[in-house]
This record gives structure tokens, C-alpha cells and sequence, in this order.
């Protein structure tokens, strides 16, 4: 949580609100090597082919990063309240682990 509060607070410092949460893991913040993107809305276009291919890259590279493999699945839901085996330390959160089926990592595979 610390890490968190902390990144948050950086993130107010770089980033318009809009961006406080998303704004340090985001792909492609940079306007130009130095300069970040000082606009809330969506990008539509690319100041040159050079940035639209780095964007490229790093997308394609972050996608082929996401496998099965080395994922961690998380469901939130008040429906597993009393349902749950353990509490996270700082804040008590009530939570399971569970392992995911072979027959579903099978399937996503």
C-alpha cells in the first residue's frame, strides 16, 4: 500500500487528474523523448511515423507478454463475503486463493 500511496502522489506531480491512476503504466505517454502528453483525451493521430512505431512495438511486445502462463486472475465480488479463508494484513481484507483448474488453463491456452 505504501508503493501505491506513493506512485499515486508522483502520478499528481506528471499527470493530469485524468491520468493519476493510468498515468505511470501506460503505454506511449511521451509526446517526444522528453515531453509528455498534456491532454485528458485519447489519442487520434501520431506526430510522426517514428512515434506511431514505437507505439507499435511496445503494444505488440506488451501483448505477447500476457500469456496463460504467467497470469494472476483476480475476482472481486460481495457475493464470497463469509466465503473467504484469510485477511490481507494492512486493511483486513477478507480474501481466498485458489488455484485455476488445469481444464481451464487448458482452454485459455
Amino acid at each position: 500500500p505504501t508503493n501505491y500511496v506513493q506512485s499515486l502522489v508522483t502520478a499528481m506531480d506528471k499527470f493530469p487528474p485524468s491520468l493519476y491512476i493510468a498515468g505511470p503504466r501506460r503505454v506511449a505517454l511521451l509526446e517526444t523523448p522528453t515531453t509528455l502528453i498534456s491532454s485528458d483525451q485519447p489519442r487520434t493521430s501520431f506526430k510522426s511515423n517514428e512515434q506511431r512505431e514505437i507505439l507499435k512495438s511496445a503494444s505488440t511486445d506488451l501483448v505477447n507478454r500476457l500469456t496463460v502462463d504467467n497470469s494472476f486472475l483476480t475476482v472481486f465480488s460481495k457475493s464470497f463475503e463469509g466465503q473467504t479463508t484469510q485477511n490481507e494484513e494492512w486493511y483486513g481484507t477478507a480474501y481466498n486463493v485458489k488455484p485455476v483448474s488445469m481444464s481451464s488453463l487448458m482452454r485459455w491456452k
